[in-house]
């Protein structure tokens, strides 16, 4: 197997991971509301993650010592995840799983594709514009085939 093969299974494999995750997230949203299933997942994450770090090579204290030196704006990253967590609770279960991870691979693909337009590394803007048009247009087709199909079956 190729390199980009092998890193596809892994890219899919961890699609896969997000689907359940977004699947318990809806779920524990619904009991205990978005900021409460956010707060579960993070403690969740910081539980399985505390104990791999405690068995890398480096040693925790050192892994620790490196993030505190980071800059302030890589922690970020952490507020945008807990603040996606929160949303994701929010929406799917008003709109599921399958929807709602549609509709975010869709925002995804056009904030990544107006990062790389910003950073000069898209190969072919009009090629990248034209699969986010596609990806936004199949959402907008799925919705409107369903909301036909409702009305048809009513």
């Amino acid at each position: 197997m190729t390199e980009l093969g092998a890193l596809a299974l892994v890219a899919m494999a961890c699609g896969a991971c997000f689907g359940i995750n977004r699947a318990l997230l809806g779920r524990v949203g619904r009991r205990l509301g978005a900021p409460g299933a956010s707060v579960v997942n993070h403690i969740g994450g910081a539980l399985f993650l505390l104990p791999l770090v405690a068995l890398l090579p480096a040693g925790a204290p050192q892994l620790f010592a490196a993030a505190l030196r980071a800059p302030w704006y890589a922690f970020l990253g952490g507020a945008i995840g807990a603040l996606f967590v929160m949303i994701t609770s929010w929406v799917i279960p008003r709109i599921g799983v399958m929807k709602t991870t549609v509709l975010f691979v869709s925002g995804q693909m056009v904030t990544s594709t107006l990062i790389d337009l910003v950073q000069d590394r898209l190969q072919s803007p009009p090629r990248a514009a034209a699969g986010v048009a596609l990806i936004v247009a199949g959402v907008v087709l799925g919705e409107v085939f369903k909301q036909r199909a409702r009305r048809e079956a009513d």
